[in-house]
Order: C-alpha cells, then structure tokens, then sequence
C-alpha cells in the first residue's frame, strides 16, 4: 500500500492507501511485543526492553534522517526508506523459529 501511496498522483488515494499501509504495520506490533517476550523466555522483559530500544532509535533517527532525504530526493524518497525498513523488519522476521515441544528450535533440525 505504501508503494502505491507513492506512485499515485491523488492526494485522497495517497492518504488511504499510507492509512492502509500504517494499519497494516500496526497490527503487526502486538505479536512482535509477544514474540520478544516469548522468545526471551525468563529474560523476556529484556528481550522486550531491547526491542523497544531499537524501536526508540528509529524514532530518534526518522525525523532527522526522512526531512534530509527529502530535500535532496523528494519526499518519496524519504517515505520510500520508511517502507524498505518495513520490508527489511518483514525478511528477519523470516529468521525467527518457534522451539518445538522437546525445547529444540526448528532451526536446529
């Protein structure tokens, strides 16, 4: 949706489709804050608290980093790195595997 908010020249159809797009990303926040707790097992405040670190640090970069951008490459640019961090969140999720009963990991088959 991102992606479509950027190329479309509608600014009605460019704010729904970046509404859909953060609704999207929103409902991915809740099983990522249970994952971290989960996979932290007793240290799962930890995991949590390192998750919401490196969440805090994006929040510091972005309103630095995105204005930059998009005075040098315009403002798809700027939203345009915001979608390729999702995408990069979107890949390494792919590397996380659930422990199976016997307490072994799937990666470790």
């Amino acid at each position: 949706m991102l992606l479509l908010g950027l190329t479309t020249t509608h600014p009605v159809l460019t704010l729904i489709c970046f509404a859909l797009a953060m609704g999207a990303l929103g409902m991915c926040e809740g099983p990522s804050w249970t994952t971290a707790v989960e996979l932290g097992g007793r240290r799962g405040g930890t995991a949590a608290a390192v998750m919401n670190t490196g969440g805090n640090a994006g929040g510091l970069l972005a309103p630095v980093v995105t204005p930059q951008l998009s005075l040098y490459f315009g403002w798809q640019a700027g939203m345009g790195l915001a979608g390729l961090v999702a995408l990069l969140g979107a890949v390494l999720w792919l590397g996380i595997a659930r422990a199976r009963p016997d307490g072994k990991s799937a990666i470790e088959e």
